[in-house]
């Protein structure tokens, strides 16, 4: 049904566009409509407001009830009065990490510490935007040395070598890099 608001402009119905830029501050989207004499039609227009969110609950998506109030600052004139229908949460679909997961993220954090600046001090860095595809290359690269220390570690603990290692072996989420004994198919 409908949401009772009072009326001329003290209270809007809206969505979040926007949340956790400024605190207690959301951006909220409201639609008007209005009715077109000339052609006899409704359109539309929409309008961004600032709005005081004191408790920081509403995130993007979220439809809520604005209410006006003293100016809280040279934009913020609205404060949210409720939220009317919640947008799902992330935390309900956030899938827990897996334990092999968990030892290749700790792994790579050790291996970038200790690796991080001996590396940037190998390499001439004049301005910043070097200085970042040099730490992309060494993070992608640290990532790589922790994949292969796990797999060893995870071969010791089988008991077999790297060799013995079946190619569909995976650890992690996936992360598998082909084996030097294994053959490429090549199509006929």
């Amino acid at each position: 049904g409908r949401i009772p608001l009072q009326k001329s402009g003290r209270e809007l119905f809206g969505t979040v566009i926007k949340h956790a830029k400024m605190q207690k501050t959301v951006t909220v989207k409201v639609d008007h409509h209005f009715w077109n004499n000339k052609y006899n039609t409704f359109y539309r227009t929409t309008s961004k407001y600032l709005v005081h969110d004191e408790e920081a609950g509403c995130i993007t998506g979220d439809k809520v009830v604005i209410k006006q109030c003293p100016k809280q600052s040279t934009r913020k004139s609205y404060y949210v009065r409720n939220i009317v229908k919640e947008f799902p949460r992330s935390y309900y679909y956030e899938k827990p990490k897996q334990p092999m997961a968990l030892e290749i993220e700790e792994e790579y954090k050790k291996i970038i510490r200790e690796t991080m600046q001996q590396e940037i001090s190998k390499y001439q860095i004049r301005n910043s935007k070097r200085l970042k595809e040099v730490k992309a290359e060494i993070k992608s690269q640290a990532l790589r040395k922790a994949v292969q220390n796990l797999r060893k570690l995870h071969a010791a603990r089988l008991g077999t070598t790297d060799k013995k290692v079946g190619s569909k072996q995976t650890l992690g989420s996936g992360i598998r890099a082909p084996l030097e004994n294994e053959k490429k198919s090549r199509p006929v």
